[in-house]
């Protein structure tokens, strides 16, 4: 070793070493000490700007959720170890010490650091990506978190969902999938129709596909469309409308096939919301390959179906959904 040169804030060191097998081999090192450790890790929210704690087991449970279980547990293990791995490498250059206040209001660590939730997420997407049979649930992701209300084009080059034509100006993006071939497309007019619940239809049995009769769960089958619309506009009470509407469509029936209610609620997806649609069909028709849900997106473009809407007040007196004349969106 010629020599060794430390910064004076003592946090770089540069050093001149030589190969013991090739003497003539000269090269330097830079080494920095890591001020920044992901024991100390936060995230900030987008959006309403909280802070919590970076958890490897919180990652786990999101990506599955948000993959809608698309994902095997071996899959989530890696891909949740590599991208703590390469958030590690990055954290210099990603996270920023918290703020007196959040200090004060976290009672962190004075040498806690936090990242944006983003940055997790453009992680996950770019690992998901990298291997072809995770593609799907690379994309049903990405639906779930970009299409979410509060990250909605708050952050330049992380562009949220609206419609169908978003999400498909994203997916063949050059840094995506611009094989696609996918031409721009816009949303077409559509008439609204109107609709309030006016009685609570509820099944007493459900026949599942393999024959096997259950007692109907409502709140079970709530949570199901739930987590396609989850962070959509109004999901909070959407998701159980879309229920109630699916239920009013097998009013009469004691017992039902579980094929029933899958259909029922993509055609009313397909009505409500293109994302949340987009994400529960790619489960529901097993949608392996990103083609296959481009052209669902497509589809959306060119032949969409009546807008359905909630509106209490122009369906007061009303059971089945009734046309706004006139309206279109």
């Amino acid at each position: 070793m010629s020599y060794t040169r430390t910064s004076s804030d003592h946090t770089r060191i540069t050093r001149q070493r030589r190969c013991l097998t090739v003497p003539d081999h000269v090269f330097l090192t830079d080494e920095r000490l890591r001020t920044m450790t992901m024991d100390r890790l936060w995230v900030r929210q987008t959006g309403n700007q909280r802070l919590s704690r970076f958890s490897l087991a919180r990652l786990g449970q999101e990506l599955q959720r948000d993959t809608l279980g698309l994902l095997e547990a071996d899959d989530i293990h890696r891909i949740v170890e590599d991208v703590e791995r390469a958030l590690a490498e990055q954290l210099e250059m990603l996270a920023s010490p918290l703020t007196a206040d959040e200090l004060e209001a976290t009672q962190a660590d004075t040498a806690a650091t936090c990242i944006d939730d983003v940055d997790i997420v453009v992680e996950v997407e770019r690992r998901l990506s990298q291997e072809e049979k995770l593609r799907a649930a690379h994309v049903t992701y990405s639906l779930g978190r970009r299409g979410q209300l509060t990250i909605r084009r708050k952050r330049p080059g992380f562009e949220g969902f609206k419609t169908a034509a978003d999400f498909l100006e994203w997916l063949c993006a050059p840094e995506n999938y611009p094989n696609l071939g996918r031409r721009p497309l816009e949303p077409k007019k559509r008439p609204i129709e109107a609709w309030w619940p006016s009685t609570l239809a509820r099944p007493a049995v459900v026949v599942k596909k393999n024959g096997e009769r259950r007692e109907f769960n409502f709140a079970q089958f709530k949570k199901s469309i739930g987590n396609a619309m989850r962070g959509r506009p109004h999901w909070g009470q959407e998701h159980e409308l879309v229920a109630e509407f699916v239920l009013a469509q097998l009013a009469g029936q004691r017992q039902i096939h579980s094929t029933q209610l899958s259909s029922g609620v993509t055609a009313a997806l397909r009505r409500v919301d293109d994302i949340a649609y987009l994400r529960w069909v790619t489960v529901s028709k097993r949608l392996g390959s990103v083609s296959h849900i481009a052209d669902e997106a497509e589809d959306l473009l060119l032949a969409p179906s009546p807008k359905l809407t909630f509106d209490q007040q122009y369906m007061l007196r009303h059971e089945v959904a009734t046309p706004i004349d006139g309206s279109e969106k």
